[in-house]
């Protein structure tokens, strides 16, 4: 009688924002096959494809991906709409069947061994695939907000040290530079050279605009006197 783990073929892969990496083992844990291929939803046909090369006879493929919430995602909903068994293999597994191997070095073809040397000896242990549709959009979201922030961190800066060349006073203005009233002055007046002309009546009828009424005369003339210091 076979032994259950006769009956695959071990696909072990690597995945990455670019590429995947896929190394194929037989039911006794030699290598029988690498495919590396595009992180690519039009190029996953293909290498199901390929992979056939590498599967033994008798035997069906088995995946097992480490990553299977972010760059593997893609692939792991596209392996499991086509009927083929995936398994989540966690890194640290990895990350301690390479340590075991006393592998030193590390790539994408030694990972995606190892991934698949864990998927043979945990076989009965490691999880199915779940791609978590929830989970990955709050992720996406998560690293959408993070570089928003950060983005708009720098913009800030930028701002401050562009301000800083023309009003080195500028801080004084304002409580806030991204107020209403902030903005819609330094947008109006981005250099004191823009001042000329606009009298402290002027200013002030503008100031009440995008302040609600909070600045007039007292701001503009406030302004007007850092201005002639200025000059």
């Amino acid at each position: 009688m076979k032994h259950y783990k006769m009956q695959f073929t071990y696909v072990g892969v690597d995945s990455h924002k670019g590429t995947h990496t896929a190394v194929f083992l037989d039911c006794f844990c030699d290598k029988v096959g690498e495919i590396v291929f595009d992180n690519n939803p039009s190029k996953f046909e293909k290498f199901l494809d390929d992979a056939l090369e590498f599967k033994q006879d008798g035997t069906v493929l088995l995946f097992g991906l480490e990553d299977v919430s972010a760059y593997g995602r893609m692939l792991t909903v596209f392996l499991k709409a086509n009927n083929q068994q995936v398994k989540h293999v966690n890194a640290v597994l990895v990350a301690r069947e390479r340590k075991n191997q006393t592998i030193t070095q590390k790539n994408d073809s030694i990972d995606a061994e190892c991934a698949a040397r864990v998927l043979f000896s945990k076989l009965k242990t490691l999880p199915d695939a779940e791609p978590d549709d929830k989970y990955w959009v709050l992720r996406t979201l998560v690293i959408r907000r993070d570089f928003v922030m950060r983005s708009n961190s720098s913009l800030k800066n930028h701002l401050h040290t562009l301000l800083m060349q023309h009003y080195p006073n500028y801080q004084s203005f304002f409580s806030k530079l991204d107020g209403a009233a902030s903005l819609a002055f330094f947008m109006r007046y981005p250099s004191p050279s823009t001042l000329e002309g606009a009298s402290v009546d002027k200013l002030a009828e503008f100031l009440r605009g995008p302040s609600n009424g909070i600045f007039s005369t007292a701001k503009a003339q406030q302004i007007y006197r850092v201005y002639k210091k200025q000059i």
